[in-house]
């Protein structure tokens, strides 16, 4: 059964986790998806720490610094970081070293021969390098060229850097997630930014490919990361622009909902979430709860009039909650038709009964991780099998594969490229 990119090559020159995230999605529907590596430059917040990382760099970047296998880099650490190879399924790696004239000239080869370039760097560092938009179409007149960046390559913040944390700062997602009675800088990093980014890059991609199926032309593609951001609180900024207001910190609450919020549960630290729309919504939460005397204050009887007292709403709520189990109390709500979500960590997601009947999660073993559950695909088809193809990719594994089949390398040159240090599976020892 053909999956639907099949036949299609796509070069990754990706780093962080929205291009990776790309890159993944795009295998996962038939692409041949190459990553440009190099065992020059190692990029610690792609492919993890070069060695264990100290316990003040793990508390600092948290999950980033310390998800190794069984918290232990090994002899590779490059190839075991969870941050890596969660989006590492189905590519393939070769090494290159760009900043030689020879590596500018091997990609160029590569490109000519691709259909797509997805790249997530700083606008014009592909150009510096050799290997944008404008060289490569030289010698791939339809070449479809993506790039993804925090700002954009146009406008007074173009050359800006960052990560998907700032990107959500500059669009207002910082500010809006933020408590009423905090600050921005209690509100926790999320990866929103890079996941909305890297669905972006394949949906930009999509695009490029059927205009080139139509027309016969290739194109380039600049896409901003604040931007998808923002077309996800369209309705905040429509607000200002229509109205003048600017939207205030919510917390967990709602414009308009109530009770909307986060309730503790009976346990260490377990919460449900619960958001009550409608009278009939309350009614059948105070039916729930027994109908206690304090739910059937007049001030709760309408809906203006609960989200004007929330927080004695909340209090109410709150009291009854605290003896519940937040996983029963949530399949309750739902059968009374009461909208609310058990909050999960990890260990309940990787048990959640409702993943495993859809066949979410998928078990994946790689030379040098050991095997391990992954998240699936971002969707189920009925006329395509996803598969994972190619466990998670070592760096430079498919350097043979690239430059002897795909290039026509001969092993005589292959041999001299990796005496100069253009293929490798292993960084160089003075990148510490």
């Amino acid at each position: 059964m053909r999956l639907p990119l099949e036949g299609i090559r796509v070069l990754a020159n990706t780093y962080t986790w929205a291009g990776p995230y790309a890159g993944m999605i795009l295998a996962d529907m038939g692409a041949e998806v190459i990553l440009i590596e190099s065992t020059q430059r190692w990029q610690w917040n792609t492919r993890g720490f070069m060695a264990r990382p100290s316990k003040a760099l793990v508390a600092t970047l948290g999950s980033i610094g310390g998800a190794y296998v069984d918290k232990d880099p090994g002899e590779r650490p490059w190839n075991r970081h969870a941050m890596f190879n969660s989006a590492a399924r189905n590519k393939y790696s070769f090494t290159v070293d760009l900043l030689k004239p020879e590596g500018v000239e091997i990609v160029r080869r590569l490109a000519s021969i691709s259909d797509v370039l997805i790249e997530n760097s700083t606008p014009g560092v592909m150009d510096k390098l050799g290997v944008g938009y404008e060289a490569l179409r030289q010698v791939k007149p339809d070449l479809v060229f993506v790039s993804s960046s925090g700002m954009g390559a146009r406008g007074p913040f173009a050359g800006h850097r960052g990560f998907g944390t700032q990107m959500e700062d500059l669009s207002g997602f910082t500010w809006l997630r933020a408590y009423p009675d905090g600050e921005p800088t209690d509100t926790p990093m999320t990866n929103h930014s890079d996941a909305s980014a890297g669905a972006g890059i394949v949906l930009a991609v999509m695009h490029a490919l059927a205009h080139r199926n139509r027309t016969g032309e290739g194109q380039w593609v600049d896409c901003s990361q604040s931007e998808k951001l923002i077309n996800q609180v369209g309705e905040v900024v429509m607000d200002y622009t229509m109205n003048g207001r600017v939207e205030g910190t919510l917390g967990n609450r709602h414009r308009s909902m109530a009770p909307h919020g986060a309730y503790p549960c009976a346990g260490q630290d377990k919460w449900i979430a619960i958001a009550v729309s409608s009278d009939r919504q309350w009614e059948a939460l105070k039916g729930l709860m027994g109908s206690p005397t304090w739910a059937e204050d007049r001030r709760f009887r309408t809906s203006l009039g609960r989200w004007k007292n929330q927080d004695d709403l909340d209090k109410g709520i709150s009291e009854w909650t605290r003896r519940q189990s937040h996983q029963e109390l949530f399949l309750r709500c739902q059968a009374a038709g009461v909208p609310a979500g058990a909050l999960c960590d990890e260990a309940e997601i990787s048990k959640d009964p409702q993943l495993w009947a859809r066949d979410f999660f998928v078990p994946i073993t790689s030379p040098e991780a050991g095997t391990h559950l992954h998240v699936g695909p971002l969707w189920q088809s009925s006329s395509v099998q996803f598969a994972v193809r190619k466990p998670d990719v070592r760096l430079g594994e498919d350097n043979a594969f690239v430059y002897k089949e795909v290039l026509g390398v001969a092993e005589e040159t292959y041999g001299r490229l990796e005496r100069e240090g253009h293929i490798g599976m292993d960084y160089v020892p003075h990148v510490t």
